[in-house]
This record gives structure tokens, C-alpha cells and sequence, in this order.
């Protein structure tokens, strides 16, 4: 009976021994059950925040296109900013096909569900290299439009030169015709007393000999000089006065002011002018 006893104590033990190991091998695979949850969820977690944020740069740098392509709305951007904001544009493009690429290469390696989320991965890869593709064509548009800029800009400096010259040129034209057109145009006359125009080699006469004009030896830098289109009239500080030099008589007139003074007035500019430009007056 106590052999009996002791046998059925031993199966107890025996019993109980066995279910405390299956109570901690179920532990065990509990626990490693719940680690590999949690690294997954880890991993899901890093997938999800990285999508997320590369889905909302895509988007941020679609509109941003979309501005550049019609020039935005109000204040149009210089070239200097679309040009900032396209090398942006592809900062933020590296940024996020480096995520991708780690990403990828993270979920190349496993096995499980998670792995099978690369096609997330790769979806968003194709959506980066489109926008890639559209900035570089920007980008090239925004360099034809510096190239034919430069172009149309160093023509139009050309141009301006050019302009330049021409006027120039036309300046010392005119100058040139300014000046040919007042030698036409000159003449000198001079007052003074039969006595001063003698000294001067002027008059040539004198006893019993009526004086005359005498060019023989004229010295311009003894008259004074003006412009017979807008010279009218010649005061003579003298009562009287009497041309010496030749004009016709019917082409001006000596007109009295006071007994200390007279205006020689020209009547016909053409006429008066026609024999000689040099006018030589006798004060008397």
C-alpha cells in the first residue's frame, strides 16, 4: 500500500514537473512572439513617418510647379527666385530619394508582411523621379530664357553703341554744319573816325582826295563779327555816319537818334550784303 502510495506521489511530481516546462517554453515563445511584434511595429511605424513625409514634400513640390509654371498669383517671381526655389525644389528631391533608398533597402531584407510594402516604396520612387524629370526641364526652360536674355540684352547694348556713335557722329555734324553755316553766314563791320580807319589801313585818301575803302590789307581781328541774319541795326556813336565800304545806298538807311549818335538801319539784308562782307563805317 505504501509502495502504491509513493508511486502515485512520484507521477504527481512527475506531472507537475512536466507542466511547469510547458508553462515556461509558452512563456518563452510568448515573449519572442511579442519582441518580434514589436520590432515590426517599429519598422511599420519608420515606414509609415517616412512616407508621410515624402508624400507631403512631393505635394509641397508639385504646387511649388504649379506657381512656377504660371508665375504665380500677384508679384511675379524674378528669375533669381525660381531659380532659389528650383535648386530647393531639388535639395528637398535628394533628401527624399535617400529615405526611399533606405527604406527600400531596409524592406529588401525581410521576409515577412512588412516586406511586402516596397511596392509603397517604389510607387513613391516613380512619383520622385517625374518630379525630378519637371524640374530639370524647368530648369532648362529658365536657362533658354537666360541664353536668349543675354542674347537680346547684349543686342540691345550693341545697339545702344551703335546708337550712340550715330549720335555722336550727328552731334559733330551738326556742329560742323553749325559752324560751316556761321562762316556763311559772317560778316564783320567796323566804326570809328576817318583818322582810327586810317591808322587801321582801313581808309586810303586824304588832301584833296576823297578817302575810300582800302582792302588791300585787311585785318579781320579789327572788326567785329556777326551773323547777318540777325544783324539789323549798328549804333555809330556820332551824329552822322557814312558807309565806306560799298553797299548799296538803297539797302539801308542812317537814322539820327540825338546830336551824339545814330543807327545805321539795314533795310534789305540780301541787298546790302551782296557785294562784300565786310562793312566799313565812317563816324563823323
Amino acid at each position: 500500500m505504501k509502495k502504491t502510495v509513493f508511486v502515485m506521489c512520484l507521477g504527481c511530481a512527475a506531472m507537475m514537473l512536466s507542466c511547469g516546462h510547458e508553462t515556461e517554453k509558452m512563456k518563452i515563445t510568448n515573449d519572442s512572439l511579442a519582441s518580434v511584434n514589436l520590432e515590426q511595429q517599429g519598422v511599420l511605424e519608420d515606414l509609415t513617418e517616412t512616407l508621410v513625409e515624402v508624400s507631403a514634400s512631393l505635394d509641397s513640390i508639385a504646387i511649388g510647379e504649379g506657381m512656377l509654371k504660371r508665375g504665380g498669383e500677384g508679384r511675379k517671381l524674378t528669375r533669381q527666385e525660381i531659380m532659389a526655389n528650383i535648386s530647393s525644389f531639388k535639395q528637398m528631391l535628394a533628401e527624399n530619394r535617400e529615405k526611399l533608398d533606405k527604406m527600400q533597402k531596409l524592406l529588401s531584407q525581410r521576409d515577412d508582411k512588412i516586406g511586402k510594402l516596397s511596392a509603397l516604396i517604389t510607387h513613391l520612387t516613380n512619383e520622385l523621379d517625374e518630379r525630378e524629370a519637371t524640374i530639370a526641364q524647368l530648369q532648362g526652360v529658365i536657362s533658354d530664357q537666360k541664353t536668349t536674355i543675354e542674347d537680346l540684352t547684349a543686342t540691345v547694348e550693341k545697339d545702344k553703341a551703335t546708337i550712340g556713335e550715330m549720335e555722336e557722329e550727328n552731334v559733330q555734324q551738326r556742329e560742323q554744319l553749325s559752324k560751316q553755316d556761321m562762316e556763311l553766314n559772317a560778316v564783320y563791320y567796323i566804326v570809328g573816325s576817318s583818322k582810327e580807319l586810317k591808322a587801321k589801313g582801313l581808309l586810303k585818301g586824304g588832301f584833296l582826295k576823297k578817302n575810300k575803302a582800302d582792302f588791300s590789307k585787311v585785318d579781320k581781328a579789327l572788326f567785329t563779327k556777326a551773323d547777318k541774319r540777325q544783324l539789323s541795326e549798328i549804333a555809330i556813336p556820332s551824329k552822322s555816319a557814312k558807309v565806306m565800304s560799298g553797299q548799296p545806298d538803297n539797302a539801308y538807311e542812317v537814322v539820327a537818334k540825338d546830336k551824339q549818335s545814330c543807327t545805321l538801319r539795314i533795310t534789305n539784308k540780301d541787298r546790302f550784303w551782296s557785294a562784300a562782307n565786310l562793312l566799313i563805317i565812317e563816324a563823323k
